[in-house]
């Protein structure tokens, strides 16, 4: 396996695989316990982003680069993207460079707790604020626990990660393409103050095939305070690809 791309639940022969680009400061620990609600069949993967310790500029664009080359050799199973917040923007930018190359993947992309990529931000920037306006900020959109915001060792070697992640999420800026053939999935916390519903809803302009959209209960990490609701939408995903 890549240093890209982290194997959570590996099977001798998958049918399907659920490849998850994480949040803002996130990884793909987040979601390993989910191996064990998806049937034998189903390989669990994550995207491990690319660090640069600050010294280049990085955008979705340019992590999408950067690992599309990993994430292709995934695509001899259907392969099926999981992208949360920051994560759907890189998801659907690795989805294109896909398309340019002419690799058939993802066969679906399941956008959560993001805006569309043509809808601007609305919400000012944070990742230029000091620690403690920033631990803040974390406290006030949830997903980090409190535990780890108190405990100042622990703050102190995330927050430089969680601070890069942003400042990449900050600086995307949509470049007019063309949708992405596979359907898009898009899920939106009701009480998200990140990601409104309407702007989460807007995925649909992203594709050329179908789309569905679906409010969850929550706010922008509903997918730590409701699972069992998001694995409802995804598994139905996977059981077609038995």
């Amino acid at each position: 396996m890549s240093k890209s791309l982290l194997l959570l639940t590996p099977e001798r022969s998958p049918t399907v695989r659920v490849l998850f680009f994480p949040y803002a400061g996130g990884n793909a620990s987040h979601i390993r316990n989910w191996g064990s609600s998806f049937p034998r069949n189903v390989e669990l993967l994550g995207v491990r982003y690319p660090r640069t310790s600050g010294q280049v500029a990085r955008t979705p664009q340019s992590i999408a680069a950067e690992v599309c080359a990993d994430v292709a050799t995934l695509a001899n199973v259907p392969l099926i993207f999981l992208g949360y917040s920051l994560g759907a923007l890189v998801a659907y930018e690795v989805g294109l460079e896909l398309s340019r190359r002419c690799i058939d993947a993802p066969v679906h992309l399941v956008a959560a707790a993001s805006r569309a990529p043509h809808i601007p931000r609305r919400s000012p920037p944070i990742s230029e604020l000091t620690d403690a306006e920033l631990i803040e900020e974390l406290r006030r959109y949830g997903g980090t626990p409190e535990a780890v915001l108190q405990d100042k060792e622990a703050i102190a070697y995330l927050l430089p990660f969680i601070r890069e992640d942003l400042s990449v999420a900050e600086r995307y800026r949509h470049a007019p393409s063309h949708a992405l053939h596979c359907p898009i999935t898009a899920m939106a916390g009701r009480s998200d103050m990140l990601a409104e519903v309407a702007d989460v809803a807007a995925w649909g302009e992203h594709t050329q095939g179908p789309f569905s959209f679906h409010e969850l209960n929550g706010g922008h990490f509903f997918l730590h305070e409701d699972a069992a609701a998001v694995m409802a939408i995804i598994r139905p995903l996977t059981e077609r690809y038995r």
